[in-house]
């Protein structure tokens, strides 16, 4: 995707590309975000634009095994870890069906964006739960798609050390 469109820059990491992508997405002509490590296909924005008629925000969803592709970071704990904090969230703030709390493919009206970012607290790897998080206290209707999920390109500085999602829940 080209330049203006929620870029990463290749020297700034991962989780702060996200928050300034969400910064960028509030402006006109910036829909989505890309994102440098390979993990999603760009053809899946074409799966996610069709439910912004009916929802605000529309996540992806990477826990889906049929779109889990060999070599993908989504081993059994990874994958049971997002689902579990899922099934949390569902039931603690009664939303629809979530499996996914960390993907960062996403779509969102352009209304939600400016409603929420001055509501952000957290910076780094955890701005992504954040945003949904705050997408479901806030009630802004929300459904969750399956993406394909590739192999990543480098190392992910937030599921490459086993210890870090873990370390979220002390939060």
């Amino acid at each position: 995707m080209p330049k203006g469109f929620g870029h990463q820059e290749d020297d700034e990491p991962d989780d702060h590309g996200v928050q300034r992508g969400e910064e960028r997405f509030a402006r006109p002509g910036c829909p989505v975000r890309d994102h440098r490590t390979g993990t999603f296909d760009p053809a899946d924005l074409h799966k996610l634009l069709p439910f912004t008629t009916d929802a605000d925000v529309v996540f992806g969803s990477r826990t889906v095994q049929t779109f889990i592709w060999a070599g993908a970071n989504m081993g059994l704990f990874l994958r049971w870890g997002n689902w579990f904090v899922a099934k949390l969230i569902e039931a603690s703030f009664g939303t629809n069906y979530l499996s996914d709390v960390g993907c960062t493919f996403r779509v969102m009206r352009r209304d939600v964006v400016e409603d929420m970012l001055p509501r952000f607290r957290m910076t780094g790897s955890a701005f992504g739960l954040e945003l949904l998080l705050r997408s479901v206290a806030l009630r802004h209707p929300f459904v969750q798609v399956p993406v394909r999920y590739r192999a990543r390109v480098g190392v992910s500085s937030v599921t490459g050390d086993r210890r870090t999602p873990s370390c979220w829940a002390w939060r």
